[in-house]
């Protein structure tokens, strides 16, 4: 509703300047999260690597929803959103 006018007069320069800095926060965010581990008993344990392989090998069994999540599932809705966007551009 309020990125309409913008996307009406040129709509790819306004998808360009929305989607750059979402994207932006996606992938800083998701280089966060897949790096960071979660189970630290684990970490403590077996080590870090033990620890995020787990981690990397749930996200490489699902590769288009890990590309459409990023690190963490809670990220879905920056991809989705650039995703509506393009599609009304």
């Amino acid at each position: 509703y309020l990125i309409q006018p913008k996307l009406s007069s040129n709509p790819l320069e306004t998808l360009a300047n929305y989607a750059k800095p979402l994207m932006k926060i996606w992938l800083v965010w998701s280089v966060i999260s897949l790096l960071m581990p979660f189970q630290w008993q684990v970490v403590a344990e077996a080590g870090y690597l033990a620890e995020r392989q787990g981690y990397w090998g749930y996200l490489a069994s699902a590769p288009l929803n890990s590309l459409l999540e990023g690190g963490l599932v809670h990220l879905w809705f920056i991809p989705a959103l650039v995703i509506a966007v393009a599609i009304i551009a």
